[in-house]
């Protein structure tokens, strides 16, 4: 007779599996997620000086104020797929703008650019329902929200309600042509186009993307509340 493992014995052993090769630097730090019945945590850890960037969960006031904003704005518009503004924060200096984006992302459009940023999106999955794709390494929210409009459209609530911490190295970071490859990529393995489309969608969406760092952009050099508590 096979004993049953507990599912805690499991995530256990695929935890220490995975710290084998995963260790958070001063550059490049781990993120570690754990999801209860009812919150998730989430911690950034530098393994190097062990200790704890920064952390969030949904139990603090402005991730569960975001949260419900968002949330009333689907409910109240009847729509299954929402992305907010964001700002961004580089080696310690808030950007001078807000990155903002269409009011309305369709199939077209998504395949354009992906306008938003994968932490400001929220959707309904009883709506949208099981996304699966290719293990792509880069570009899986990309492909996922790909995946996602062939279902349902995006719509975007104007206000900043997310924020990014970014830092020269990082893994958002990196060269012009290692971009452009993932990119094609995406199209070509995660799409499963055919070369010649890969190659099209991979430039008319370089195209769109110099595009959206010139129009969607709001101004502005005053701090939120929230900015001034990330000011690290």
């Amino acid at each position: 007779m096979v004993s049953k493992v507990s599912r805690s014995k499991v995530r256990e052993e695929k935890h220490r599996r995975m710290r084998r090769h995963i260790i958070g630097t001063p550059e490049r730090p781990r993120m570690a997620v754990f999801r209860s019945n009812n919150h998730m945590y989430v911690q950034i850890i530098d393994d190097v000086a062990q200790t704890t960037l920064v952390s969030a969960s949904t139990l603090q006031k402005d991730v569960k104020e975001k949260l419900e904003k968002q949330l009333s704005f689907m409910r109240e518009n009847d729509y299954a797929f929402t992305y907010t503004d964001y700002r961004i924060q580089l080696n310690g200096k808030w950007l001078p703008y807000i990155n903002t984006a269409p009011n309305y992302v369709n199939k077209k459009k998504m395949y354009d650019y992906c306008y938003f940023s994968t932490i400001t999106v929220m959707y309904d999955q009883t709506k949208v329902g099981l996304i699966q794709i290719a293990d792509l390494k880069k570009n899986n929210d990309y492909a996922m929200w790909l995946k996602a409009v062939e279902k349902v459209d995006c719509y975007r609530l104007p206000e900043c309600l997310s924020y990014y911490i970014k830092h020269d190295g990082s893994i958002s970071s990196g060269s012009k042509v290692k971009l452009i490859k993932w990119h094609y990529l995406l199209f070509r393995k995660g799409m499963e186009m055919n070369p010649a489309l890969s190659s099209i969608l991979t430039l008319n969406n370089i195209f769109h993307g110099v595009l959206k760092k010139i129009i969607y952009k709001e101004q502005t050099n005053e701090l939120s509340s929230i900015e001034k508590e990330l000011n690290i």
